[in-house]
Formats: C-alpha cells, sequence, structure tokens
C-alpha cells in the first residue's frame, strides 16, 4: 500500500520534469489512482477474511 502511496506522490513531485502532454498525464494519475483503490481494496478483504478465521479459530 505504502509504495502505491509513494509512487503517487513521486509522479505528482515529477509532474514537470516527464515528457508528457497534460491528457497523457491525466491518463497516468487516474491509472496510478485506481491501483492505489484496488490495492486498498484487497487489503481490506484480507482483513475482513483474517477477522472471521481468527474468530472462528477463537471459539471452543
Amino acid at each position: 500500500m505504502t509504495a502505491m502511496e509513494e509512487l503517487e506522490g513521486r509522479l505528482i513531485g515529477y509532474r514537470e520534469r516527464l515528457p508528457v502532454e497534460p491528457l497523457e498525464y491525466a491518463a497516468l494519475m487516474e491509472r496510478a489512482e485506481n491501483a492505489t483503490e484496488e490495492v486498498r481494496w484487497i487489503k481490506d478483504q484480507l482483513a475482513k477474511i483474517t477477522g472471521r478465521e481468527e474468530g472462528r479459530s477463537a471459539k471452543p
């Protein structure tokens, strides 16, 4: 998760130095944001599954 957020930050920081058109940059940022959201969703789902499994194993 942190790596994706770091990538987004770097892309924002390098905006003026990247040889891309504004539309290309916007598309790149949108894809990076979508990827970050997907990773966040997967992380949340794994946490839910893990929590359920821990709850099952704690029952006598």
